[in-house]
C-alpha cells in the first residue's frame, strides 16, 4: 500500500467516525429539546432577531451583549418560532462541537484519545443540559475548538497549511458570539506565542506570510467591534467592560472558588470532573518537565490553555457551568492523554485497559448524566408556574395584537418574547406617569404576583397610580414565589371595559 492510499483510507476512517460522533451527539440531544417557555438569555436573543425582522420591541436588549445569536435567530425565525425548532440550532452546534473535539484531539494525540474526549464531552451533564437551548455557550466553545484545530494544523506543517486562513473568521465568530471568549481567546494568543511560536520559529524551511495575513484579517475583522464600543460608549473597551460587569460576582475569585466546591462531580460530571482534576496535574508535571516539553507540546500547549481559561474566568466571571465548558474539555482532554502516554510506556496491556475502563465509565456515567438531563427538561416543561406565566403573556399578545406596552417585576425577557410589548417596570408614581403617557395608544397591562414583595400596579396601588385596573385573568396560588398570577388591563380612572375578571 503506498503512502497515497493510506493517507486516504486514514482520513476516510477518520471522517466515518467523526460521522457517527456527530449523529450520535444530534440524535441524543434532538430527543432532550424541550417545549418549555425559553429563558431569559433565550428570550433576549430572540426578541432581538424578531425586533430585526418584525419590528416589535427589543427593550430588553443590553449593549453588552454580542449579535451573533440574534443573527442566527433572525435566520431561523424566517421558518418557525417554536421552542423545539429554535432549539434545534443548539443540537446541530452540539453535534460540531463533537466534530471539533474528534478531529482536534485527533490532530494532537491519537484515535483512541480523540474517540474518549469527545464521547465524554458530548456526555457531560454541562454539555447535555446546554447544547438543547438556544443560547452561546457551546455555538463558541465549537468555534474555539476548529480555532485550536487550525492553530495546530499549521504549527505542525511548518506555516504551508491554508487552514489558517480560517483562524481569523472562527476567532471573530466566537467573539461576536460571546463576549466572554475574549479571556479564552487572549490565553490562546499567548499559549500559543509561548509554547507554539518558539518551536515554529525552529521548524525548517517555517513559512510567515499566511500567519502574517491571518493577523491582519483578525485585525480587520474586530475593528467594527471597537469602532462600534467606542461610538456607543466613548471607549474602545466600553462594551467589553460593560459585559464584565454584567457577570455580578460578588469579589474577585468568586466564580473560582465555587468551581473548586462543585468538583469532582458538579460541573460535567464525574467523568469529565475527575478527567479535568487529572488534567491539571497532567500540566503542571508536563510544564516542570523539560523533556516532557519537548516530547508533548500539544499536551502543554491545550493544558496551558485549559488551564488558564478555567483560572481567569473563575477569576473574573460569576460561576456558571457553561462558562467553562471550553476549558474543561481540554482539561479533560489534556488528563486522558497524559493517562494513554503513562500506561502506554508500562505496557500495551495497560493501555487497553485504562481505554477500556474509561469507556465503559463514560457510557455508564453518560446515561446518568442523559437522565438526569431529561429529568430536568421534563420538569421544567410541566412546571406550572412558567407555564401560567406563558399563558398571561400570549393571552396579553392576542388581547392587544401585538400593539402593548407591560408593567411587571417578573422576568423581563420572557415577557418581552411571549407578549412582545414594550416592557416596563414600576418604580414610583412619577416614572409610571411618564410611561404611561409616553404609550398610551398602546393597550397596556400589568401582571401582578400576589405574593411579591416589589412595587406592582395592582388592585391595592390603582388608587396611588391614578389608574383604573380590568381584570382579564387570574390563577390560584401555583408558586412558592409569586403566589398567584394575575393580568390586568390599565386604562385612566373613569374608563372601563367592562371585563369581568375570569380565574384559571
Amino acid at each position: 500500500m503506498d503512502e497515497r492510499t493510506e493517507y486516504f483510507l486514514s482520513w476516510g476512517l477518520n471522517a466515518a467516525i467523526a460521522f457517527v460522533l456527530a449523529a450520535a451527539t444530534f440524535f441524543i440531544l434532538s430527543h432532550l429539546t424541550s417545549s418549555q417557555i425559553f429563558g431569559p438569555d433565550e428570550s433576549v436573543y430572540l426578541t432581538k432577531a424578531r425586533s430585526w425582522l418584525m419590528g416589535t420591541p427589543a427593550d430588553q436588549w443590553g449593549i453588552y451583549r454580542p449579535i451573533g445569536m440574534p443573527v442566527l435567530g433572525w435566520i431561523l425565525l424566517h421558518f418557525d418560532d417554536s421552542e423545539r425548532f429554535l432549539r434545534l440550532s443548539g443540537v446541530m452546534w452540539g453535534a460540531l462541537s463533537s466534530i471539533a473535539i474528534f478531529f482536534l484531539f485527533r490532530r494532537l494525540t491519537n484515535l483512541w484519545v480523540a474517540i474518549c474526549v469527545s464521547m465524554l464531552a458530548a456526555t457531560s451533564t454541562v454539555f447535555l443540559l446546554q447544547a438543547p437551548t438556544f443560547l452561546d455557550d457551546i455555538p463558541s466553545s465549537a468555534l474555539l475548538f476548529l480555532l485550536l484545530l487550525v492553530i495546530y494544523m499549521h504549527y505542525q506543517s511548518a506555516g504551508k497549511n491554508n487552514s489558517i486562513y480560517l483562524a481569523a473568521p472562527l476567532a471573530a465568530s466566537a467573539f461576536y458570539m460571546r463576549y466572554g471568549v475574549a479571556t479564552m481567546l487572549a490565553v490562546i494568543a499567548v499559549a500559543s506565542a509561548l509554547i507554539l511560536l518558539p518551536r515554529f520559529v525552529k521548524k525548517p524551511d517555517s513559512e510567515w506570510r499566511k500567519l502574517a495575513l491571518t493577523g491582519i484579517a483578525t485585525f480587520v475583522l474586530f475593528v467594527p467591534h471597537f469602532i462600534y464600543s467606542e461610538i456607543a460608549t466613548k471607549s474602545f473597551l466600553g462594551v467589553l467592560q460593560k459585559a464584565g460587569r454584567s457577570a455580578h460576582r460578588a469579589y474577585l475569585g468568586d466564580g473560582l472558588v465555587q468551581y473548586i466546591q462543585w468538583l469532582p462531580d458538579q460541573i460535567g460530571g464525574w467523568a469529565m470532573d475527575i478527567s479535568a482534576i487529572v488534567g491539571v496535574a497532567v500540566f503542571i508535571v508536563v510544564a516542570c518537565a523539560p523533556g516532557l516539553r519537548k516530547e508533548f507540546p500539544g499536551l502543554l500547549w491545550l493544558g496551558a490553555i485549559g488551564f488558564g481559561s478555567f483560572f481567569l474566568t473563575g477569576l473574573l466571571v460569576h460561576a456558571e457551568q457553561r462558562y467553562i465548558f471550553f476549558p474543561m474539555v481540554l482539561l479533560s482532554g489534556t488528563g486522558i492523554a497524559g493517562g494513554y502516554y503513562l500506561l502506554e510506556r508500562l505496557g500495551t496491556f495497560s493501555m487497553y485497559s485504562f481505554l477500556t475502563a474509561l469507556s465503559a465509565a463514560v457510557v455508564l456515567l453518560g446515561l446518568q448524566n442523559y437522565s438526569f438531563a431529561d429529568t430536568t427538561f421534563r420538569a421544567k416543561e410541566n412546571y406550572q408556574p412558567t407555564i401560567a406565566y406563558e399563558q398571561a403573556l400570549v393571552l396579553i399578545r392576542k388581547d392587544s395584537r401585538g400593539n402593548c406596552a407591560l408593567w411587571t417585576q417578573m422576568n423581563g425577557p420572557q415577557a418581552s418574547w411571549y407578549s412582545t410589548c414594550d416592557i416596563l417596570k414600576p418604580v414610583n408614581v412619577s416614572q409610571f406617569s411618564e410611561d404611561f403617557s409616553a404609550h398610551d395608544e398602546k393597550s397596556l397591562y400589568s401582571i401582578v404576583g400576589s405574593d411579591l414583595k416589589s412595587e406592582q400596579i395592582s388592585p391595592l396601588s390603582a388608587q396611588k397610580y391614578n389608574v383604573q385596573l380590568t381584570g382579564l385573568w387570574s390563577t390560584p396560588d401555583i408558586s412558592p414565589i409569586f403566589g398567584s398570577l394575575a393580568v390586568y388591563r390599565l386604562g385612566e380612572p373613569g374608563s372601563s371595559t367592562g371585563i369581568q375578571l375570569i380565574q384559571h
